[in-house]
């Protein structure tokens, strides 16, 4: 089907703020100078966001001849917005419905970015969440592509390249001394996620231990993915990194137009930043990595930028 599809292409890029935010790093600092993980319950206690968000929308349009066009659509935030047990897009789902109904001769990909540390509460200001808010962020991020749409600038032909790579790292072993105790709070409470062991291990952190001992290979393989067309990058890591993953790309390729994607062949878990590992959090506890994950995998991406 792609290659019936196929088709002689401008191929154009841009990316703009949107007008409203709609992602949020989800992890704050409190005033006892502690980091949680979306703090319900003391609001009136947060400092200020542990990073700063990405509220970038990035896209790259393929202009075809005779052909519908292609909108890659780039923006980062986890597709929670919903809750609940019901299957749904999500606001991805809405991006692509609306910037489709906008420009009735495109189709739209829509690619998430480095989203481990972001979602759509705004724990400083007024929770919005829901399907309306789903709809409403699809909306948003759509009228930014529409306002850049016809403003991008055309990327001058180059060599089409990709490679995958595995990044290996060790596996974190923190407290698998606490493991019976762990084994006996799930087998005891299972599902009660508000519970902790005898030593006040949270719940969350509890099921990564138990995993480490009984299933986790002492060191982890991460799949990385880089594709390059011009000065075009995209870097796929197959876990859910920070925001500042992305961030630390785009400032050491300036040159470049980088798109990230998240979850890109696997699945992995959270990746924190070495900084967010000392200070704690939910993503930190149930990562099953150490601090040094950062350092494995930007050394991977370099390297595969740089071939």
């Amino acid at each position: 089907m792609a290659l019936d599809d196929l088709s002689d292409a401008v191929m154009t890029i841009g990316e703009e703020e949107t007008a409203e935010q709609i992602s949020f790093i989800r992890r704050y600092k409190l005033k006892d100078g502690t980091y949680r993980t979306n703090p319900f319950g003391v609001e009136d206690q947060i400092l200020e966001p542990a990073e700063k968000p990405d509220n970038t929308v990035r896209l790259i349009r393929f202009k075809r001849e005779n052909k519908k066009d292609i909108a890659v659509v780039n923006f980062a935030c986890h597709p929670d917005v919903l809750g609940g047990l019901k299957l749904s897009a999500d606001w991805c789902g809405y991006v692509r419905k609306f910037v489709e109904e906008d420009n009735e001769d495109a189709s739209c990909i829509l690619v998430n970015g480095f989203q481990g540390d972001s979602n759509h509460i705004n724990f400083m200001g007024e929770k919005k969440v829901g399907l309306e808010r789903a709809i409403e962020m699809g909306r948003i991020i759509a009228d930014t592509v529409k306002s850049i749409w016809d403003k991008g600038e055309t990327v001058k032909e180059g060599k089409l390249s990709s490679s995958v790579e595995i990044a290996y790292t060790p596996t974190s072993r923190d407290k698998i001394e606490f493991y019976d105790e762990c084994k006996k709070l799930y087998r005891e409470k299972p599902g009660q996620t508000s519970e902790k062991t005898e030593s006040g291990i949270a719940y969350t952190e509890a099921g990564r231990i138990i995993t480490t001992v009984e299933s986790a290979p002492l060191i982890q393989k991460i799949p990385i993915a880089v594709i390059s067309v011009g000065s075009v990058v995209i870097v796929g890591i197959g876990c859910e990194p920070f925001t500042n993953y992305a961030t630390t790309i785009r400032n050491n390729y300036p040159e470049k137009f980088v798109i990230t994607s998240c979850l890109m062949n696997g699945f992995e878990g959270y990746l924190p930043t070495k900084i967010a590992f000392k200070q704690g959090g939910y993503e930190a506890i149930t990562s099953p990595y150490t601090d040094s994950v950062e350092e494995d995998c930007m050394k991977v991406i370099n390297e595969l930028i740089k071939k």
